[in-house]
């Protein structure tokens, strides 16, 4: 009897949810503005600046940005050799604001004794450490496109200074 009771309680307080899924919530805008060097397997000289500007406008677009960078830029002479590319970028994980992890894919170009197409892609982790301030690293292959002889892989490993929003 005692059964009945507590199963006809629990009947009498138990209720379905009116099926309204509560709303998602909107990905703010947030970017990053990047600037330092990195070693560079491939390229003109070994050790190399480089600086990016990453995008990701929030709302519809969720995860996904777009990635400007210069990358592989000699130092002496300055800017005598080098690659300009833009991209798409994707937010891949991350426990934002402190740590984020990006995959993205360009194409662009490089010049130096010929300007020639490059294409490519990587990896970008940012680290906050204090407010908006952090590192990015940043771990690209990019196929220099010059020839049946001349194109190349370079191979970048990157430590940039960042401003994280």
């Amino acid at each position: 009897m005692r059964s009945l009771l507590l199963l006809l309680c629990a009947c009498a307080v138990a209720h379905a949810d009116d099926g309204e899924a509560p709303a998602p919530k909107v990905r703010p805008f947030h970017g990053s503005i990047a600037a330092g060097g990195g070693a560079m397997f491939g390229s003109h000289d070994r050790w190399a600046g480089q600086a990016a500007i990453d995008v990701l406008p929030g709302g519809a677009f969720e995860t996904w940005g777009v990635t400007f960078a210069a990358r592989d830029v000699t130092y002496s002479p300055f800017a005598n050799a080098g690659m300009a590319t833009i991209g798409v970028i994707r937010e891949a994980a991350g426990a934002r604001p402190l740590l984020a992890v990006f995959f993205h894919a360009d194409a662009g170009v490089a010049w130096g004794e010929k300007t020639v197409p490059v294409v490519g892609g990587g990896v970008k982790t940012y680290l906050a450490f204090v407010g908006p301030l952090g590192v990015a690293l940043d771990t690209t292959l990019h196929l220099e496109v010059n020839g049946i002889d001349g194109t190349h892989l370079v191979l970048g490993f990157g430590l940039m200074a960042a401003v994280i929003r």
